[in-house]
């Protein structure tokens, strides 16, 4: 787990679906189709097992 400040345990992964994303167009990026991302991709979940807070990173894994 690559370390996050404030975050001392837990994770797991969350697989956001074309149907659960929304992509915000870039008007910069328009004549590259405007997408910064698009789904499917994955997030790897943190989770302070002490405060209970929620971290989200865009994981290496593929979606």
């Amino acid at each position: 787990m690559p370390a996050m400040p404030g975050v001392h345990a837990g994770d797991g992964q969350q697989i956001v679906t074309a149907e659960q994303f929304q992509p915000r167009v870039s008007k910069l990026l328009a004549s590259k189709g405007g997408k910064v991302l698009e789904a499917p991709f994955a997030l790897t979940v943190y989770l302070c097992p002490s405060c209970f807070a929620v971290q989200h990173a865009l994981s290496k894994a593929a979606g």
